[in-house]
């Protein structure tokens, strides 16, 4: 049994210093090391097999090859292909494609970059259900991250859980929000995943 992290990226604003970092308390009361993107940390924890990250065209992709993890000189021209395009907000599938291979040499494990729709209506929602069932191989454990992603997603999410659930027959192990109060500063995490158990309630009264 495999355990796969489907996590979203989305954009924030972009200041001199690059992207705002955060500190996550996973509810132990100790603040995680400061990072742009939840993913990493939570890629830690659950010690995932396979992190699949998914963005639109217009996400900050530039962010993942450039403030959390170094690479030195590791496929340099493709990452600034990658940030010029990020820039523009015009990603391809195909400036993520080599930048597959050095991701997963740094992380220690299968990376995959997913370019996905921005889910505006049923076609391109229905079109990222299956874009996340590709990844997903029956019996897996599967995490999914909800932090960075537009703010209709966590909808899209609970359905798409259902959905590899039922048709990918995975487990799904945790629906991951990293909340960040801009007020107090803090970043409590949440596992919303008996948001599933009460879909799965419902069903069986049905």
């Amino acid at each position: 049994m495999s355990i796969t992290l489907l996590t979203f990226l989305g954009r924030v604003p972009k200041g001199e210093k690059g992207y705002r970092t955060t500190c996550y308390d996973f509810g132990d009361g100790t603040a995680s090391r400061p990072v742009t993107f939840f993913g990493w940390l939570l890629q830690e924890r659950v010690a995932a097999d396979r992190l699949v990250i998914m963005g639109t065209a217009g996400s900050m992709w530039d962010n993942i090859f450039e403030q959390d993890i170094p690479f030195d000189q590791d496929a340099e021209d493709a990452r600034l292909k990658l940030m010029e395009a990020a820039e523009a907000r015009a990603v391809t599938a195909e400036l993520l494609a080599p930048l597959q291979e050095p991701l997963s040499r740094r992380l220690g494990c299968e990376a995959r970059l997913e370019l996905i729709p921005y889910c505006r209506d049923e076609r391109e929602q229905v079109d990222l259900l299956a874009i996340m069932a590709k990844h997903v191989s029956p019996g897996d454990a599967v995490h999914i991250d909800i932090t960075h992603g537009f703010r209709h997603l966590p909808m899209i999410a609970l359905l798409a859980a259902l959905y590899l659930e039922k048709v990918r027959k995975a487990r799904i192990a945790g629906i991951w929000y990293g909340a960040f109060d801009p007020d107090t500063g803090d970043a409590p995490v949440h596992n919303l995943v008996g948001l599933l158990h009460i879909a799965e309630w419902i069903e069986a009264l049905h």
